[in-house]
């Protein structure tokens, strides 16, 4: 398991980076199945690849070690915090800053607006 701070944080954008990168490449071939409007393929392409993401991240958590939850002092099972540091992995780097940002509130540590 990677060390603390800024390690996981490398260790979750790095998985996020490869993800988005590696569905970048998928997305031209999804969705693989017939349709009958432009629309209605752009629709699935977009739920198809949110959600090989989100499954990808799960086997990147699961695989790499990188457990969000352990990394922030929260209490739950490995499997639970597996699927939620997968989610966030599979989410992208807008999702991990999104939840680095939650966590700083709650912390207090966010700069107060003047």
């Amino acid at each position: 398991m990677p060390g603390g701070g800024i390690a996981i944080f490398a260790g979750f954008a790095a998985a996020s980076v490869v993800i988005e990168r590696m569905l970048e490449l998928a997305a031209p071939f999804v969705p693989w199945w017939d349709h009958l409007s432009i629309e209605q393929k752009k629709v699935d392409r977009g739920y198809t690849l949110i959600t090989v993401a989100e499954l990808l991240g799960v086997l990147a958590s699961a695989a790499s070690g990188l457990y969000l939850a352990d990394a922030i002092g929260l209490l739950l099972e490995r499997w639970a915090d597996i699927l939620v540091s997968g989610l966030v992995i599979g989410a992208g780097a807008n999702g991990l800053h999104e939840v680095v940002k939650s966590i700083q509130k709650a912390k207090g540590s966010g700069t107060a607006g003047g």
